[in-house]
Order: structure tokens, then C-alpha cells, then sequence
């Protein structure tokens, strides 16, 4: 019932979590209701809780009796200082009330009243316990003990537990007579089955619609029934009970469709073959074992339209399951039949094979925020060595391009370069940097990552080795080169010179070991060009070009003309200018105001 006096009843709302004590150690769940008219919503505490206040009432109640010289014996345990923190202030509360709640008792207690200490003993004489002031309160006027809050209490509990409220046994549906002995019932009378059970259903369902008719919120009549109200069984066996929400839907199927709803619905599939033939059975396991990634509800559908006569679903279910074909199962059986090899497998050579990726890295506490970090890492499959690892601050073709640059320079070329589908290995400017160094890109196939386990391994051990002694007291890097110095100094000084569980030996060892075979980069060749990206632009009539939002200034021979660029198109500097495999030297950004100032400009203001 709202306490606003609106018609009809609350719903369930949800519930909230508060703490049930004040150190805030535990919580309990307390259950929220909802007006619908009004749109007001109550929350129903339990009988050993006050509103707003994280004290149990036997806590309060021992406090408030030391202070007012019912007892002399402190609380047990002694109250911590938060507690005793809130204690106090419930005092304090108490004392300003003293008027109001002298006044809402009324001739309950003695008209002397003037003072907490003496309102406080005379309530205890009255009303024994702090459960029982609460209930009287809210239900004649609807507050609290501390505060005015509008409070509707369901009456205390009876020893059933904290927070339960209890009403006796209905006499209606109470089997046992006064004197303890069980008095014989009447054979069941029912026409069916359904009728009988309905019966049952209905008597439980009778509990609850009288508890609601008693202001109970309706909450707390389905957890009063279910917990009190055991269903007729062996009288030998222990009590069986009725769930809460099961009790709820039987409770909303009677205000909707009376006696009839109760009555147990009869199967879907009645008069339908419910178990598969034999010829069925086996044909059901052949089409699944032929397609174990395909969902059995689509294969189902496709195979009712062929078979009429197949059971449902869940049959087929329960049979796939019987024989080892349920959704792990069919998992276990796609990845046995995935085709190609997939054995270990290992380069024959040093620098045949290099295998690149990225990793997220360590967060860095960099001025103004925190900023996160990515290691790109290349991995020669032979020998197990780092040509090049660097951290930077984006996994982008930037950053690959630069590892791998500078892997060339210190550990030669390689003939092949293994990487995944990501973004920053499969762009046209990596492959034309590959074909010009004369290295095979290759990437993996989606949906296969164990192909390159050598690097996600190393991976693994970087982050268990470098980067959690990064965590140690006073082992904090300040910036991104400090970062990259330290793992440089890790590699060369702890993981190459290491032995190498894989290969029997350290990776510098073996990598040392074929330095005669190595394919150095020819020294005539100019590293940092082959790895500029080109583009072809149109010269415009005043000379110049445009890359991005920048114009670039080139040989006004070259008006009209489109020529080819080469530039870093992170750096764009410098920009070489080739027209028909002719160099034209280098194009310079253009610079306005110097243009301003030149003689001979036509069309000048």
C-alpha cells in the first residue's frame, strides 16, 4: 500500500545494496517497490535496521541502554570508533526528538518526560525493544525513531531469522489439530490431475493475496509463503518448499486468468514423437559431424523441411549430446579438420626468417596524463635473436617501418618477413619497401595465430621478466627513450646471452655462428630512401604541389607536368622530385612572404 493512500497496491521495483554495518564491511540487499500513480518509491527494511542509520537495533538499543542506566555493562564487542561515531549521533537524534516522540507515544509512557535519559527508560518499559517502537511508530504515524521519514514497517519478526516477518499459520490450510495429532484428510475429490494440482497452487496463491490485503508489501507476503509454507508431500521427507518467483508467477497468473491458470499446461508436443528412430539418430550425427561449425538450430530448420516426423529441438539436443557432439564437442571436431599443416616448424637459416608484430606495453606517467605504450618486436626464427624492439606510442606503420629499419642496419637483411593481417603490415607502402629491399612479405592466415607463437612467446616472456621489474620499487622509467634504453640493455645483457630452451643454446651463440652467411646491405645503397613511400602529383601553373595541406615548390620546368615524389610522409623532408626516372632535385615548402618580396611576380597587388 503507498503511504500517500493511493489506490491499489506497489510493484517491485529492484533492490539496492547498503551497508550493514558501519565500518562498511558488509552489505544487504534491500528491496525497493514502486506507486505507479504517484510514481513514489519505498524501500522495505528489515526489522533489525533503522532508515538512514547503519546500526542494528540490538546494538542501538544496548548503547542507548548504558547511557540512560538501564544497564552497566557495555556493548560486546566494544563499538569501534566509526560506530561509536554513530552512535553518539543516534543519541543526539534521540534527545532533540523528545518532544515529538513524547507527544506521538502519548499516554504510553509517563507525561514527565523532559529528557532523552528518562523518555529512553520509560519506552523500554513499554515497548520492550527497538523492532517494536519502530513498528508502532510507522504504522500509527509514520516515522521513524531518529527522524521523520515516512516509514510503513510489516510487523516484527518472530524468530524466524533478521528481517523476516512472520504471521501465523492460516487455521484454513493448517492440517494439525491442537492436540499435536495428525487428523486423517479426504481422498482427493478432483475430477484430474490438473485440477488437483491447481488446488494446491490456489491455497498458496490464498496466503499471499491475504497478506497483501494486510498492507504487506507484496515482496514480503511471497518470501513469508515461501518460506513458511511448505507443499504437501511425504510426511517423513523434509519439507518441500515453493520458490519465491515461481510463487510470484502462479500469484499473477490467478489475478489474470483465475482457477483456470493455475492448472498445468499440457505439452506443445503432445501426440508428437518425442524420441528419434534409429534411421534418424544415425543421420543425425552424420550431417553434424559433416558440419560441426554450423548452428544445429539452422541445420534443425533445414531438415524439418526434408522430415516432418522429427522431435524437437531439444531431442536432438539431448541426442547430440548423448554422443559427445554438444557445442564443445563440435568445437574439438572444426579444429581437427582444419586442413594444412600445423606442426612445429623452424627456419633453416639465420635471417631467413623474421617474424614482426606488436604487443600493448607498460603506461607511462608522462606529463600532462598517462600515456600507454606499444612494443614492436622482430624475431629471427632460427636463432631466436632481436634484430630491433622498440616501445612507441601508436602500433601503426610508422613505428613497424622505423623497427624495422633499424633492424636491417644492425643484423643485415632478411629473405622473408612474417607478420598477421593487421593494418600496419598489409599497406602498400610496407610491400613497396620490401620488394625494393628484395625481402618476401608473407602474412598468416586469419583465424590461425599459432603460426606465429615464436613471437607471442616472447611476448609472454618479456612481459614476465622486463616489464614486471618495471613494478619493483624505484624501477620506474620517466620517459619513452628511458624505457627503450633499458629494454636494449635487457636484451643484451639478460635474454641473447641466455640459453634458449627451444634451440639448446643462447640465440647470440647461434646467430654468431652464421655471420659469414649473413646478407649484408649493399653500403652504396641509400637505406632511408628505399623506405620512403611515393606518390605522384601534377605540377600546378605557379610551380608548386601540394602534399596534405602543404604546397611544395619544384622546377617551374615542370609546370603541367605530373611527377613522381619520394618523401617520409611522417618527416616530409626531404621530398626528392622524379620526372621519367630523371631526379630533379629536392622540392622546398613554400614560403610566402619570401615570394612577396621577389621581383618579377606577376599579378602582384
Amino acid at each position: 500500500m503507498c503511504p500517500r493512500g493511493c489506490p491499489g497496491t506497489v510493484h517491485c521495483h529492484g533492490h539496492y545494496k547498503r551497508y550493514a554495518d558501519p565500518e562498511g564491511g558488509v552489505q544487504e540487499r534491500i528491496e525497493r517497490y514502486l506507486c505507479r500513480p504517484c510514481r513514489l518509491t519505498i524501500s522495505v527494511l528489515p526489522a533489525h535496521r533503522l532508515p538512514y542509520r547503519p546500526i542494528r537495533a540490538e546494538r542501538l538499543q544496548g548503547d542507548f541502554d548504558r547511557r540512560a542506566g538501564i544497564q552497566t555493562k557495555g556493548l560486546d564487542p566494544p563499538p569501534r570508533v566509526v560506530e561509536a561515531g554513530c552512535l553518539q549521533r543516534a543519541w543526539s537524534a534521540l534527545s532533540a526528538r523528545v518532544d515529538t516522540l513524547t507527544e506521538a507515544f502519548g499516554q504510553l509512557i509517563e507525561s514527565s518526560v523532559s529528557e532523552a535519559t528518562s523518555l529512553w527508560a520509560s519506552l523500554r518499559v513499554t515497548m520492550n525493544s527497538v523492532p517494536r517502537m519502530l513498528c508502532f511508530l510507522s504504522e500509527h504515524h509514520r516515522i521513524s525513531l531518529l527522524g521523520n521519514y515516512q516509514c510503513l514497517r510489516p510487523p516484527p519478526s518472530t524468530g524466524r531469522g533478521p528481517g523476516r516477518p512472520a504471521i501465523p499459520q492460516n487455521p484454513l490450510f493448517d492440517d494439525r489439530p491442537e492436540d499435536g495429532k495428525r487428523c486423517a484428510r479426504m481422498k482427493n475429490t478432483s475430477s484430474s490431475v490438473p485440477e488437483a494440482t491447481a488446488l494446491r497452487r490456489l491455497s498458496l496463491v490464498q496466503n499471499i493475496i491475504d497478506l497483501v490485503y494486510q498492507h504487506w508489501p507484496l515482496s514480503a507476503a511471497l518470501e513469508q509463503v515461501a518460506a513458511s509454507h511448505p507443499l504437501a508431500g511425504d510426511p517423513d521427507g523434509p519439507p518441500a518448499f515453493v520458490p519465491k518467483r515461481t510463487l510470484e508467477d502462479w500469484y499473477y497468473a490467478f489475478k489474470k486468468g483465475g482457477f483456470e491458470a493455475l492448472k498445468p499446461k499440457s505439452r506443445s508436443d503432445r501426440g508428437k514423437p518425442r524420441r528419434l528412430s534409429a534411421t534418424q539418430q544415425q543421420w543425425v550425427l552424420e550431417r553434424v559431424r559433416s558440419f560441426p561449425g554450423v548452428p544445429v538450430k539452422l541445420l534443425y530448420r533445414q531438415w524439418k523441411q526434408t522430415d516432418s516426423t522429427l522431435p524437437a529441438l531439444s531431442a536432438i539436443y539431448r541426442w547430440l549430446e548423448q554422443n559427445d557432439l554438444d557445442a564443445q564437442g563440435r568445437r574439438y571436431l572444426l579444429r581437427q579438420s582444419i586442413p594444412g599443416p600445423t606442426k612445429a616448424f623452424e627456419a633453416p637459416g639465420v635471417n631467413d626468417l623474421w617474424i614482426v608484430d606488436f604487443s600493448p606495453g607498460p603506461f607511462l606517467a608522462l606529463s600532462p596524463k598517462t600515456v600507454a605504450t606499444h612494443l614492436c618486436l622482430i624475431i629471427d626464427d632460427h636463432s631466436r635473436l632481436i634484430p630491433y624492439a622498440a616501445y612507441g606510442r601508436a602500433a601503426d606503420t610508422q613505428a613497424l617501418l622505423a623497427c624495422l629499419k633499424q633492424a636491417i642496419r644492425r643484423r643485415g637483411l632478411p629473405r622473408k618477413l612474417y607478420a598477421d593481417n593487421g593494418g600496419p603490415f598489409v599497406n602498400h607502402h610496407l610491400k613497396v619497401v620490401c620488394a625494393n629491399l628484395g625481402i618476401r612479405l608473407i602474412h598468416s592466415k586469419p583465424g590461425k595465430p599459432w603460426s606465429r607463437g615464436k613471437v607471442e612467446r616472447m611476448f609472454r616472456t618479456l612481459q614476465q621478466d622486463f616489464e614486471a621489474a618495471l613494478r619493483l620499487p624505484g624501477q620506474a622509467v620517466g620517459s619513452l627513450d628511458e624505457l627503450n634504453g633499458r629494454l636494449a640493455r635487457w636484451l643484451q645483457e639478460v635474454y641473447h646471452p641466455r640459453s634458449h630452451d627451444g634451440i639448446g643454446e643462447s640465440p647470440q651463440e647461434r646467430f654468431a655462428r652464421a655471420l659469414p652467411l649473413l646478407r649484408p646491405l649493399d653500403p652504396q645503397l641509400d637505406l632511408d630512401r628505399l623506405f620512403f613511400t611515393r606518390i605522384e602529383r601534377v605540377v600546378r601553373k605557379d610551380g608548386t604541389v601540394r602534399i596534405d595541406n602543404d604546397l611544395f615548390e619544384v622546377s617551374l620546368i615542370l609546370r603541367g607536368l605530373k611527377v613522381e615524389l619520394e618523401l617520409d610522409p611522417w618527416l616530409l623532408n626531404p621530398v626528392l622530385v622524379r620526372y621519367k626516372g630523371q631526379d630533379f632535385g629536392q622540392a622546398r615548402k613554400v614560403d610566402r612572404h619570401l615570394n612577396s618580396r621577389l621581383n618579377g611576380t606577376e599579378g602582384r597587388p
